[in-house]
C-alpha cells in the first residue's frame, strides 16, 4: 500500500525563495530590519510575588487593625469616585512595606515596547513554517501563474536541493495542479492550499479544497488585508492573513480521515508498518497491566495478535457480543458465525489487517510503529480526527516511559467539555408539578434499566475487550476476498442490505403476527419477548407512526382495551379495565413503567445504537414514537 500524503501549495514570492525572516510592514518587508530597531527594551526590578504561609499570617495579623481605617478611607474615596484609584494605592503601599518588611529579593525584569515607528509592524518567519511542514510530514509545492527568471530557478533549485520544497509548478489556473495531486497521492482533505487572489477561492474549491467558513476550511489568502471603516472602501479582505508562519496552525498535528469506519473515542489501536520483534514482545508482555491503567480512564489498547489468538481460543462471548453489537448475525447459527470469524481470523496476518484498517481510514503517512486513536468527542470538527504517537525506543526503559507518560495524558475527548452554554428544554426550566405527571418523568422513568437488563449489560460490558474488534471483524467480513467463499457469501449479503439510517447502523423490519407476537425477520427472525401490556402499549405506538402525546393518550383507551383483549389471557373484565385506566391516566407512572419494559426487550437483544430505532422515545411534551420507518412495520393481524 502507497500511502498519501499531505501538502501545502504556495503562491511563488521573493519572502519564500529568499527564506525571508524579519519583519513586515504594511504588506512590505523591513529589510536589514533588527529586533533592537523594532522594540524598546527596558530593564526594571520587581519584587517576588510568592508568599510563604509564615508571612501570610504575620500579614492577616497587621492588616485586620487597620480594616476600620482602610474602609474608612475607601468610603471617602467612593464619594469622590476614586475607589479604584485608592484601592490600588493601599494595595500598593501594603506590599511594598511588607516586601520590605521581609526583606524580600528584587528580580531583574525586561519589557519589549514597540517604537512608535513600527507600531504596525509584525513578525514572518518562512524558514520557521516551512521546518514546521516537515516536522508535519508536510510536503510543500510552489506553483507560479508565470516562466520564472533565471535567478529564481537558481533559488528554487537550492529550495529543493535543501528539503524545503519537493518541486515548483508552472500554472495557467490551479486545476492545473490536478496531475500533480494524482501522481503524489495527495490528501486533500489533509492539506492547505494558500492563495494571492481571494479571486482564486471558487477555482479552489472546484479543485477539491474548500474555501468556505467551519471546521472543513483548508484554503487561506496570503495578502495585505485591507482594514477600513464599516460601509468605507476596502472591506476586510476574506480570509487573509500577512504572513505565512501565522497559519502555521493550519499545518495540523491531525489526521483527517474519510470516516471513523470502526474506531470509537475509547479505543487506541497499535500499528506498524513492518514488524518489530522486541516491540512486540513488550506490548505481548505488558498488555494487561497497560489496559488495566487504561481501564481507569474508560479506555483500551488493541493489540491485533492478541486478539486474534483470544479470539480464535474463546468463540462464545465473541459471538455473543458480535450478535448484540450487530443483530443482522442472529441470521447465522452459532456454526457459521463461529467458520467465518475463524476464516478471517487465520487467514489475516497483522500486517494485512493493519493494511485493511488504513485503506479503509484513508489517512495521509504519518510515522509508524505508533498508537492511533480517534478524538470524536461530539461535534462535527473531531468526528473523523485523528491523532498518533510514534513509538521511539532505545531499551525497555524507553517503553516504559512512553506508556506511562501516553496513559498519564490521554482521556476519552468531550467537545463541549469547555463549553459555556448549554441549550435546554422549556421543560428543563420550569417548575416540577405538584402531582406526578408521567410526561414531565418520561424521561428519566422510561430510561431506567430493569435489574435483568442491568445483569445482560454488566455482563456485556465484561467483555468490553472485545467491542472495538466487533466492528473490524464485520468490515472484514464484507471487504475479504479470500478465505472460506461459502461463509463469506452468506454473509456479506446481510450485510450490504440497504436499511442504513446511519451510519453502520442494519435495521430489521419488525412483524406482529395474526397471534400478537413481534418478530424481527431479518435478525434471524428473533422473537421480542413481552408481557401483555408493554406489548399492548407497543402495538398501539406501532399504529401511529407520528406519534401520540402523553397528554392525550386516554384519548386512545377504547383502542387500547380492544389490543388488550386480544392480547392478555385474562378473563377479568374489571381488571382489564382498570389496567387501561391507570395507563392513561398522567397522575400514575404506569405508562412509564411499560415503556421502560419495552426499551428493554429491545436492549436485552442489541445494543442501544440499534435498540432506539425500535423502542418508544421522544421528548418532554411532544408526541412519544417509534423512530423506525413506516416501511418497515409489517402488522398482519
Amino acid at each position: 500500500m502507497i500511502d498519501s500524503s499531505k501538502a501545502v501549495f504556495l503562491p511563488v514570492d521573493n519572502r519564500i525563495l529568499t527564506l525571508f525572516k524579519g519583519y513586515i510592514l504594511n504588506g512590505e518587508p523591513l529589510l536589514d530590519v533588527k529586533e533592537s530597531d523594532v522594540y524598546t527594551v527596558t530593564e526594571y526590578y520587581e519584587f517576588s510575588d510568592s508568599i510563604s504561609k509564615r508571612e501570610l499570617i504575620i500579614r492577616i495579623i497587621v492588616i485586620v487593625p487597620l480594616v476600620p481605617l482602610f474602609i474608612l478611607i475607601l468610603l471617602i474615596a467612593s464619594i469622590f469616585k476614586r475607589f479604584n484609584q485608592v484601592g490600588d494605592k493601599i494595595k500598593y503601599i501594603l506590599d511594598r512595606f511588607f516586601n520590605i518588611f521581609f526583606k524580600k529579593k528584587k528580580e531583574l525584569r525586561t519589557s519589549r515596547i514597540k517604537k512608535k515607528k513600527y507600531d504596525d509592524a509584525i513578525e514572518e518567519d518562512i524558514p520557521e513554517f516551512l521546518n514546521h511542514c516537515k516536522k508535519n510530514f508536510v510536503k510543500v509545492y510552489l506553483y507560479s501563474y508565470r516562466e520564472l527568471t533565471f535567478e529564481e530557478k537558481l533559488k528554487v533549485e537550492n529550495l529543493i536541493s535543501s528539503g524545503f520544497i519537493s518541486s515548483c509548478q508552472i500554472v495557467s489556473k490551479l486545476s492545473n495542479l490536478i496531475p500533480l495531486i494524482s501522481d503524489e497521492r495527495i490528501s486533500l482533505r489533509n492539506s492547505l492550499l494558500i492563495i494571492s487572489d481571494s479571486k482564486e477561492k471558487e477555482e479552489a474549491n472546484l479543485l477539491g479544497f474548500y474555501s468556505g467558513n467551519g471546521h472543513k476550511r483548508n484554503v487561506e489568502l496570503w495578502k495585505k488585508r485591507k482594514m477600513s471603516s464599516e460601509g468605507g472602501e476596502g472591506e476586510l479582505e476574506w480570509n487573509s492573513q500577512e504572513i505565512i508562519v501565522g497559519m502555521k496552525s493550519r499545518i495540523e498535528y491531525y489526521l483527517k480521515a474519510k470516516s471513523n469506519t470502526f474506531f470509537t473515542n475509547d479505543t487506541i489501536l497499535f500499528i506498524e508498518e513492518k514488524r518489530d520483534e522486541f516491540l512486540n514482545n513488550y506490548i505481548q508482555q505488558n498488555l494487561k497491566r497497560i489496559n488495566n491503567r487504561l481501564d481507569e480512564k474508560g479506555m483500551r489498547l488493541i493489540y491485533f495478535p492478541s486478539f486474534q489468538n483470544e479470539a480464535l481460543k474463546y468463540q462464545e462471548p465473541i459471538l455473543e457480543f458480535i450478535r448484540y453489537r450487530l443483530p443482522i448475525l442472529y441470521s447465522l447459527t452459532d456454526n457459521e458465525l463461529n467458520d467465518a470469524i475463524k476464516a478471517i481470523l487465520q487467514k489475516l496476518s497483522p500486517e494485512e489487517f493493519y493494511r485493511i484498517v488504513l485503506e479503509e481510514l484513508e489517512l495521509p503517512f504519518f510515522k509508524r510503529p505508533c498508537l492511533l486513536r480517534n478524538i470524536s468527542g461530539g461535534f462535527i470538527n473531531t468526528e473523523n480526527k485523528f491523532t498518533y504517537k510514534h513509538i521511539e525506543y532505545q531499551s525497555e526503559e524507553d517503553l516504559d516511559k512512553l506508556f506511562d507518560s501516553y496513559i498519564q495524558q490521554v482521556n476519552i475527548p468531550n467537545d463541549s467539555k469547555d463549553v459555556s452554554y448549554r441549550i435546554v428544554s422549556k421543560s428543563q426550566l420550569a417548575t416540577p408539578p405538584a402531582e406526578y405527571d408521567a410526561d414531565w418523568y418520561f424521561e428519566s422513568d422510561s430510561k431506567k434499566d430493569t435489574d435483568e437488563l442491568k445483569q445482560k449489560i454488566d455482563a456485556i460490558k465484561e467483555e468490553g475487550k472485545y467491542g472495538v474488534m466487533v466492528e473490524a471483524i464485520m468490515y472484514m467480513l464484507a471487504t475479504i476476498k479470500e478465505g472460506k467463499p461459502e461463509i463469506i457469501n452468506k454473509v456479506r449479503p446481510l450485510l450490504e442490505k440497504n436499511k442504513l439510517l446511519e451510519s453502520k447502523v442494519i435495521l430489521s423490519p419488525i412483524l406482529i403476527d395474526k397471534h400478537y407476537n413481534i418478530f424481527l425477520p431479518d435478525f434471524g427472525n428473533i422473537e421480542v419477548k413481552m408481557h401483555a401490556l408493554p406489548k399492548t402499549v407497543y402495538i398501539l405506538f406501532l399504529r401511529y407512526p407520528k406519534g401520540i402525546r402523553f397528554k392525550e393518550l386516554y384519548q386512545y383507551k377504547t383502542e387500547l382495551l380492544e389490543i388488550y383483549n386480544k392480547v392478555t389471557n385474562k378473563y377479568e373484565k374489571e381488571e382489564i379495565v382498570r389496567a387501561i385506566t391507570d395507563l392513561v391516566d398522567m397522575t400514575k407512572p404506569n405508562i412509564n413503567m411499560q415503556c421502560s419494559r419495552i426499551r428493554a426487550s429491545f436492549r436485552n437483544l442489541m445494543d442501544e445504537h440499534i435498540a432506539k430505532h425500535y423502542y418508544i422515545d421522544g421528548l418532554n411534551g411532544e408526541a412519544k414514537m417509534i423512530s423506525l420507518p413506516k416501511k418497515l412495520i409489517d402488522i398482519r393481524y
